[in-house]
């Protein structure tokens, strides 16, 4: 390459004028300013970024700490207020060693309602964090008043015994009235009852997921 007499080449650098060699010069700084911001002034912004937003996630997270001390007092009231309701309940529960008596009193509920008891079966209970489940499974006959009144006392025991279900099927030998979905309220009916039994646990001593299983007896009538 000429320039007017001077033939341009790397060889003669310092021969060239002085307005090109700062175009070239100025040229390559651009060049290696690129390639700078390209290889680290990249990666520093990207990282200045994530910091941002660690800094208004930070803050957010400081915001609603902040708040929460700011109504520590109601909560700790808050707390008390469902430890006591919690103890009322648990107090309306039997202890293991009132469990007997509660089973028998199944027992006297039944024979008030006139039904006869031909099965009562407790199964293993379960404990959970605060109380047990003590399954049992009681097969009665009588008829629809008695086997309706039997069942309302059951449900009256809220806190203590949960009816999870029951069928009805006819006695040996009854006739339907009506067809096959018909039973009068004198018919002899046999009567399965699925209840759970609820009592009180040592909670110190107790698990929190599962407890040691006890099968109760079954009541002396």
């Amino acid at each position: 390459m000429k320039v007017g007499n001077l033939e341009l080449n790397f060889a003669n650098v310092s021969l060239w004028p002085n307005a090109l060699r700062w175009a070239i010069a100025a040229a390559l700084c651009i060049i290696l300013l690129l390639l700078g911001y390209m290889l680290i002034g990249e990666s520093q912004l990207t990282e200045l970024s994530a910091a941002r937003a660690k800094e208004i996630s930070l803050k957010k997270t400081f915001e609603a700490r902040a708040t929460q001390a700011k109504n520590l007092a109601a909560y700790q009231q808050q707390y008390g207020m469902v430890i006591q309701q919690l103890d009322a309940l648990l107090q309306q529960l039997p202890s293991q060693s009132a469990l007997p008596a509660l089973m028998e009193s199944i027992f006297v509920e039944g024979n008030k309602a006139g039904v006869h008891f031909t099965g009562f079966k407790p199964s293993n209970e379960t404990v959970r964090s605060v109380y047990a489940e003590v399954p049992v499974q009681i097969t009665v006959t009588g008829n629809y008043e008695n086997l309706a009144q039997f069942v309302t006392d059951l449900v009256a025991a809220q806190s203590i015994i949960h009816v999870t279900g029951f069928t009805i099927v006819p006695g040996p030998g009854h006739q339907v009235e009506g067809g096959p979905n018909t039973l009068s309220s004198n018919d002899h009916l046999i009567m399965n009852i699925s209840i759970i039994v609820y009592r009180s646990v040592n909670v110190q001593a107790a698990s929190l997921t599962q407890g040691p299983t006890v099968t109760p007896s079954l009541p002396k009538r």
